[in-house]
């Protein structure tokens, strides 16, 4: 199987403003450091923020040649849009 890259999002929504961001990090299977990421959306809602830091999280997987990746995230509505039943 390999080696397993986890990866860890967050999108958040910053109380009475219409402020949104996203950060990852990318671990290896020992929960070693490998990188982050992050960036300001503007006004989104939470949820358009965690896909974007899953869409991006896994595009930047994907370039360096990663496809065995663990997806880690406290949404369990951006999960479920993420599952193919």
């Amino acid at each position: 199987m390999g080696i397993i890259m986890m990866l860890n999002c967050n999108g958040a929504k910053m109380r009475n403003k219409n402020n949104s961001s996203w950060d990852g990090i990318i671990q290896n299977n020992n929960g070693v450091f490998m990188g982050g990421f992050s960036c300001n959306l503007g006004s989104v809602s939470v949820l358009h923020a965690e896909i974007w830091t899953m869409f991006h999280g896994l595009q930047l997987e994907r370039e360096r040649g990663i496809y065995n990746i663990e997806l880690q995230s406290d949404s369990v509505e951006a999960i479920a849009l993420m599952v193919d039943d």
